[in-house]
This record gives C-alpha cells, structure tokens and sequence, in this order.
C-alpha cells in the first residue's frame, strides 16, 4: 500500500537514528529549540502560556481549527480549553498550516491585534514553508514543527521563538523528562510500523498507539531527535516533495482548484479538490484499488482560521518515496475519473 503522509522508516533510516554520533543540527536556526515530538512541544509551549498567566486556568479558551486529530487537542488540555468557535474568552488562535499550505497570516495577525489574542503556529505540515518570502513559524509567539511528518525518523519536532524564556521554559521541560518513556515511545513506534499492525484497527495496536501518546509530554527527547546525520536527507526529501507537488500541476494543467493553489509550496499532501464529493469519492476509490492509501478529507480552501470556507479533497501523495513513474500513474487514475 502506498502511504500518503512520509515514506516507510528503512534500515539506514534507523541506524542512523540509534547510533549517537555528531552531525550537523536539523534545526540549527538560533531560535529553534529541540523537542521529543511535536505534541510533546504543543504541550511545553501551552505550559509556557499558563506559566505567563495568558492562559488564567484550565478554562481559558482556545481558538483551534477541526481535525486536527484527539492527541492534538489532548496536548492542550491540561493548560486551556479547546473550543472550534470563538468565545468571549478566547485568549490564544492555533494557525494550522493544512498540510503545508500557508493559512493568511496578514489576516490572521490583524484579526488577533484586534482581539488582543496571541497565536500559535502548528507548522507540523508545513517544514520549509514560506508566506510572502517569511519562513513559516516566524510570525506567531511560536512555531511547532514535527520532522517524522515528513522524514521517517518515527519522532523528533522543535519549537521556534523569538521569545527567550519560552525557549528557557521548552528546554527546560525537555530536559527533565524521562528517557525511559522516550525510548518507550520510540520502539512503540517502531513496532505500530510492522505491516501486521500497520493495516489493522486492532485493540492492542490503537492501545499501544495511546500509550505512546500519552507519555510524549514527559519523554526526555532523545540525544538524537533533534538531528539526522546528514542534511542531504531531509533536503532530498523536501526537494522530491516539492518536484512531485509540481509534477502534478503539469499533469493536471486543467483542474482550476489545483492550479490556484501556491505553486511553490513543500506539501505533507495535495490536497485535490473538486466541487462534487462524490467524484473525488469515486477517485480514492480508484486510488485504493490502484494501491494508494488515500480518502477525503476537508480543506480549508479560505486559509483563515477566523473565516474559514472546508471544501472537500483528496490526498494526493508526494512523498520522497515515489518515483516520478507512480506520480504519473496516480494522476492518471484522477484524470480517468473526472
């Protein structure tokens, strides 16, 4: 089955991920700070805002978009409440760039100065992304990135700031975690990959799974989640994802929804979008028999957390794990069922 997110871990993959050995730093921006997982991160930073009083109590509203998965949300509550809809208490926006496509930060920033709100920007989809020529998680109080969403190293993440004692207050929490359950995550990771538990909703997979889960905010991040032994990697990665992205648009030069997305964004996926669901039902359909592991989902096509507009999508992968051959033959599949 091909995997619509990141490509399978290989041997290298791993091998590189378990042998410590010095290399140069995935995040070596100043402002970066390393972290375990991007959910570990999404809870050091909502720690932060409580610690800071922006978040009063467990109460204190928080703007958030949907789906954006039950671990995510999880990581929030012990700090701020959850809400889809903005309340007279809403206190802090998460700006969710859907699957590396840039929401409208011109927009959302006028919409929070107006509000006196402060934003987050869960950039897990969005590694290399750019809005008008600024790197994506530059504009808000802080970023969160997820390297194992786009590289298959199973965990590692970082949180970028320009604020210092939230960097303090990340790094702190980082380190006075625990390695055993970091490890535990780790190997539970590593175990969800074999294909036998991989392609089933099992008990004791969606158990391990939540375990797992559940320990990221207190895992010490491991000496190595924080690099890969060499950069060629991950930019070998992005730059197929971006080809890929590309490849697409020219061999669906027709498809209006397609063609006004940005053209040079990395994407996590395409999101394909068209008017009748249930044509791009039939589409992954298609897919799925064709070999894909793809569905419909809601994109929002506004790209404005305050005045979002969800249109229906397909995945479309672009992964570093395909070759230009596949791409070829996936949007031939599309273009066979419009």
């Amino acid at each position: 089955m091909i995997r619509c997110d990141v490509r399978p871990p290989r041997l290298p993959d791993l091998v590189s991920a378990l042998l410590p050995r010095r290399g140069p730093a995935l995040w070596n921006d100043p402002l970066c700070v390393p972290a375990h997982s991007g959910k570990a991160a999404l809870n050091h930073v909502f720690s932060y805002l409580r610690a800071v009083k922006i978040l009063a109590d467990k109460n204190s509203q928080i703007l958030v978009p949907p789906w954006l998965g039950y671990w995510v949300y999880n990581a929030m509550r012990p700090h701020g409440f959850p809400v889809l809809h903005e309340g007279h208490d809403v206190k802090v926006a998460v700006v969710y760039h859907q699957y590396g496509f840039p929401q409208d930060l011109d927009e959302i920033q006028d919409a929070c100065a107006r509000r006196g709100m402060v934003f987050i920007e869960d950039c897990a989809h969005a590694l290399g992304g750019t809005y008008k020529g600024r790197p994506l998680g530059a504009d808000g109080l802080a970023g969160i990135f997820s390297l194992s969403k786009f590289y298959p190293s199973l965990i590692g993440a970082a949180v970028r700031s320009e604020d210092p004692a939230l960097r303090a207050h990340v790094s702190r929490l980082e380190n006075s975690g625990s390695r055993v359950l970091g490890l535990f995550s780790f190997a539970t990771k590593l175990l969800l990959q074999h294909p036998a538990l991989a392609a089933t909703e099992s008990l004791t997979a969606g158990r391990l799974n939540e375990a797992a889960y559940a320990g990221y905010p207190y895992s010490r991040r491991l000496s190595w989640s924080g690099k890969i032994t060499s950069l060629n990697g991950i930019r070998g990665e992005l730059d197929a994802r971006r080809r890929h992205y590309r490849l697409y648009r020219e061999l669906l030069p027709g498809h209006e929804e397609l063609q006004h997305l940005e053209p040079d964004v990395i994407p996590y996926v395409v999101p394909f979008m068209h008017p009748r669901r249930e044509i791009l039902e039939r589409m992954a359909a298609a897919l799925r028999a064709f070999g894909v592991d793809t569905g419909v989902y809601s994109f929002d096509a506004n790209r404005n957390l305050f005045n979002p507009r969800y249109a229906p999508c397909l995945w479309l992968p672009v992964h570093g794990g395909l070759s230009e051959e596949t791409i070829g033959r996936i949007a031939a599949v599309v273009k066979k069922e419009l």
